[in-house]
Parts: C-alpha cells; structure tokens; sequence
C-alpha cells in the first residue's frame, strides 16, 4: 500500500520511527502494524512508559544527559523490582571513567539522616557495620526527596539506590570534597571490575566473608586535587604504611628504608570481612575488625600490616582490640593508634569508640573528605 498518507498525515510529515509523544493521526490497523514494524510507537527508555533496566540503555540514546530516570528490571533483587526514579549518571571520559553508572548509595557527611547507628560493638544497628540500611530490601531515602509526588534517589538525599539491587561487573567509588555540589564533581572516582556478575550489592554486602570481589586492580582514577591524604602514623611504625585507593594515585608511604611501599592501584574490592578470623583485618592478631567495604591493601599477609592496633580502610566499620574499640563509616586509610593520625578520620563522619579510645590521636580530624556514593554498571 501506498505511504503517502500514515495516520491521515500527507506526504512525510509524520515519520514511521516517530515515538508515541510526538506522534499524531488516526492509523488503521495495517498502519499501525507498519508504523510498530518500523520501530515506532515506542516511548524512550527511561520513562514512566518505558522504564530502562540499566544506564546505559539510556546513555545510548543520543542527547540524553545524567539523570534521574525511570528504572526497573526483571533481574533485581526480590523486592525491588518495582519502578524507581534513580540517578544515572554518564558522559564524562575522566571523572566517570566514560562509563553509564547506576546510583546504589548516596552518604552525604553534611546531613544526619543516615546517622542511626548506635557504637562500636557488634549487634543490631550498633556500628557502621551493622547500619541496618546495609539489609534494607528495596530503595529509600532517608529523608522525603521527591518530584511530583514521586520518590527520586539522587544528590539531595542520602539513600540507598536502584543500583543497589542489580546485578553488575563494575563499581565505582566517589568520594565528596570541598567543591563537590552535585555527582559531576566529585573529589575523587574510583573504578573496579570483575569479567561476569557475582549478584547484587545489597547480597554481596552481607553474603560471603572476605569476597574479592573484582580482579585486575583498580582500572581508574580521577582526582579533583581537593582531598588531603591521611598521615602516616611513626609513632606505630609496625604498620609501616598507609594510603586511600580510592582517592590517591602511586604507592604507599610511610616506613622509609628496608620496606617496598605497594602501588595503590594494584589491590583489589573485598566485600564483607564481617568474621573475627578475617584475613582482611590488617593483622590476624586482632580481635576484630569488619567492614562491608575494604581492599586486598587490608590482607593480614600484605607487607607492612604488622600492628593490631589498626583500623583497615573501607567503608562500613568496627574494630576492637584489647578493649580499644572503634567504628566509622569511612576511614581514609590504614589508621593505626593510640597517638594515632586522625585525619584517617572524616570530620563529620559519624564515629564512636568503645572501651578505650580508638581515636586517640589529636583529634584533628580531615575536614576535605564530605561523603561519599556507590555506583554500579
């Protein structure tokens, strides 16, 4: 049949690719055919109509921009696989690594609202490990966000994102500095991979102990040149180094002479060191010391690791040895004590100690580090 009238439209003012928003005329049944067959009629991913299941389904439509858009996917996490309004975020080779990103958690150190845990001892919501928000089983904010009624999981709220219940082979970690007013200026970015998935973070975070997760090393870096290093403690040279990953490029520093210090991006994700016999606590003689997050730079057996008294790196932490006691959300570095460097430490970060002071240093704690978010692809 003839194409010169679709949708009682004359001539080709009217596209048979053309989406259902732009679209106007009345179709017969073989139009209509014709018009799906030519790929028309579909609504972009990422809307209410059409919600995408990755980032990158977006990012491959040309002109989209980061965002929040409509997501939902088949393969999340029972109990979340409804539709969410989730921050996606792509476009920048250098601080993102050019890759499209799912927002999977949001902390900003400026806002209370995640701050709801209790100490620096094991049980229910009582340290940075045991943060219930961990186990949540589907998105939240932690404080109302929302747009036209709709709950939207971005910048302006900590949260707990769609991309935290989808499965993925990349995670990126940004830590917030001084400048940072939104995600497209982060302090620093950090990025990891692994070949195929392993599940999703929120399972991964509280499933199998000492999980390295990804292989290859850190695969890239970007800093704002805002973020001040923790400093390395000599008062307890037997942890001979110290360091931050996701936020500093070369090599360790500390101990000089008789040590090789070890290149940053050479350790790997580690998931959930949440059992006393840890081989990722920093040293295998202390009592214990968990987190949802560290790096092979926490291994008992890694060079330099020689002192019990040291709070490992990562995200999500308590620690005990020998009744000094501590728990933080992120701690900077490997942060040795007493006498210890507390610009391991994030100033707001929300921080406890039990027993005797872990953080008995100075307390001059980092005032550059602002929170932090997870990402996935």
């Amino acid at each position: 049949m003839t194409r010169r009238w679709l949708g009682g439209v004359f001539g080709n003012t009217l596209g048979s690719d053309t989406p259902v928003p732009d679209t106007t005329g009345v179709f017969s049944m073989e139009q209509q055919y014709y018009v799906m067959q030519e790929g028309g009629w579909e609504y972009d991913p990422g809307t209410p109509e059409n919600p995408a299941q990755t980032a990158s389904q977006i990012a491959d439509i040309a002109g989209n921009s980061s965002g929040n858009y409509y997501m939902q996917s088949p393969s999340a996490r029972t109990g979340a696989t409804g539709t969410y309004l989730n921050y996606c975020l792509f476009g920048d080779t250098n601080k993102h690594h050019g890759i499209a990103w799912n927002l999977a958690m949001n902390i900003r150190f400026d806002q209370s609202n995640w701050k709801t845990y209790t100490g620096a001892s094991k049980g229910n919501n009582t340290s940075a490990y045991h943060w219930t928000k961990w186990t949540i089983n589907s998105p939240e904010n932690l404080s109302t966000n929302q747009i036209n009624s709709v709950d939207k999981f971005d910048y302006d709220q900590s949260c707990i994102g769609y991309g935290y219940f989808i499965p993925f082979t990349k995670i990126m970690i940004m830590s917030y500095s001084s400048p940072t007013s939104s995600f497209s200026n982060p302090g620093a970015t950090a990025y990891y991979s692994r070949s195929s998935s392993s599940g999703n973070l929120r399972d991964l975070l509280s499933g199998t102990t000492d999980n390295v997760w990804s292989s290859g090393g850190r695969q890239g870096l970007y800093q704002d040149g805002n973020l001040s290093g923790p400093t390395w403690n000599a008062n307890r040279a037997d942890q001979a180094f110290t360091g931050n990953p996701w936020t500093q490029s070369g090599n360790t520093y500390g101990a000089a002479g008789g040590f090789s210090h070890h290149a940053l991006d050479s350790f790997d994700i580690v998931f959930n060191t949440g059992v006393d016999n840890s081989s990722y606590k920093s040293n295998s003689g202390t009592d214990f010391s968990w987190s949802r997050i560290t790096t092979t730079m926490s291994s008992n057996s890694l060079t330099g690791n020689n002192y019990q008294h040291t709070m490992q790196h990562g995200l999500g932490l308590v620690h005990s040895e020998a009744s000094y006691g501590g728990s933080k959300m992120y701690s900077l570095g490997q942060d040795s004590y007493c006498d210890n460097k507390d610009d391991h430490t994030a100033a707001n970060d929300y921080r406890f100690h039990s027993g005797s002071n872990a953080y008995c240093g100075d307390n001059t704690f980092n005032s550059t580090y602002h929170g932090f978010s997870i990402w996935v692809a």
